[in-house]
Formats: structure tokens, sequence, C-alpha cells
């Protein structure tokens, strides 16, 4: 089993997202761990209430892993749609890749555009890290069993544990069809989050930019490129 760990505070988004995964991946058996100020409701949902003060989506997705039940854990955004079988060639693809290995492994979604184009990929100091993606528990316990750094409130947490993986020996890789499809609103939520942005940057640039970034200016645009 796969555990989903959605953090919301756009309930029709997250209603979208709840009937899509249960359209979209029928035969994967998965729990939707959703932490929300309003109740949901559908397939496969464990519903956490969030109350004001919002814990913000990096607290709220740590609070969600807490009930999770999966051997797999997923993080991943209220903004963004799931396609066909992509819990399915996800798992397969993390099952595979950890075979014999002793290092933790992450498995990236691909992020696709409704046309088909692809999102990225992107890199930090030009390590390939995970928008939305799967660890295993044998993964997280290898890192400690902290998901996401509560250190950062938004931003470049997704970076972070990218790097956590890479600094340990272990590897973030995409795969190809395990495929997702971010629709960004610029809504309130949205613009709420880029107000942390630039401290979100400082904490991680502070942490890894003087062991990985030599030769790279402390400036975002440097440290995260696309990769090709």
């Amino acid at each position: 089993m796969i555990s989903i760990l959605l953090p919301s505070l756009r309930e029709e988004l997250l209603n979208k997202r709840v009937v899509e995964f249960a359209l979209t991946n029928p035969t994967t058996q998965y729990q939707l761990v959703v932490v929300s100020p309003f109740e949901v409701k559908g397939p496969n949902v464990k519903w956490l209430k969030d109350v004001p003060p919002f814990k913000g989506s990096v607290r709220a997705t740590n609070f969600a892993l807490g009930s999770a039940i999966g051997e797999y854990i997923m993080y991943f955004s209220d903004d963004v749609s799931p396609t066909k079988d992509c819990l399915k060639n996800m798992i397969e693809f993390v099952k595979a890749n950890e075979m014999g290995n002793i290092n933790p492994f992450v498995g990236a979604f691909r992020m696709n555009r409704d046309n088909g184009a692809e999102i990225g990929p992107w890199g930090v100091f030009g390590y390939p890290y995970a928008c939305y993606g799967v660890v295993s528990r044998a993964s997280l316990l290898k890192l400690g069993n902290v998901l996401f750094n509560h250190n950062y409130l938004y931003s470049w947490v997704d970076c972070d544990l990218s790097m956590r993986v890479w600094d340990l020996g272990g590897k973030v890789e995409i795969c190809e069809n395990a495929i997702v499809i971010p629709k960004q609103v610029d809504d309130e939520v949205y613009r709420s989050h880029r107000t942390t942005f630039n401290q979100d940057f400082n904490t991680f640039a502070n942490k890894w930019h003087p062991k990985y970034g030599e030769g790279i200016p402390r400036e975002i645009g440097t440290i995260n490129r696309r990769l090709k």
C-alpha cells in the first residue's frame, strides 16, 4: 500500500484530487491522508482536522505521516493531478531501484503539462530533486524517519529532502511512466506561500551551499536549474 500525504486549504481542489485518484488508480491500494480545516470524504480517505493557526504544508505533511499506514510514502499537493496508473508504476520503480541497495532512494514523478510536454527535470547544484515523490519505509528509516525538515515553511523542502538523500550516498530518479500534471492556481494560498519563498531559500542555501556550491553563485537561478 502507498500512503499519499496531502495537506490542503482549498476544498474544491482537494475534492477534485480525491476523485482523480479513485478514477486514475483503481487497481492500486492507497491511503489518502488529508490534513485540512474542512472535512473530506471519499474513497480511501483518512481525514485529519487542521485548525487555525494552520500548520503550514511542511508541518501538515509531517503530521499526516503519523497516520500513514502504507509501506510507501508519497508527498503531494492539491494543485497537481495524478494520471493513469501513476501509483502502480511508481511503486514498481521504487521497488526495482531499492533492490539490493543499502542507500536511500526517492522516486520522482515526471511532471507534464496538459499537452504532454515535460516540465523540467530540475536540479539543485546539479543534483535532480523530486518536486513530488515516493519514498519507502526502508529509505525513510535511513533518513532518520524524518520526511520534511521543520526549518522550512512551504518552499525548498523538496530540494532539501532530495539533497539529504544524495548526501547519504543515495539517489533521486525520475520515473518516466509515473506522470503528474501541475495545475498551479494563483490564489491567496499560493501567494501566501510565495511570501516565504526567499526565507526558505536562505534556509536551504545556508545548509547546502557551503558543501555543494563551490563555484556556484549563491543565487536562486544558479542553484536551482533545469537539467536538460
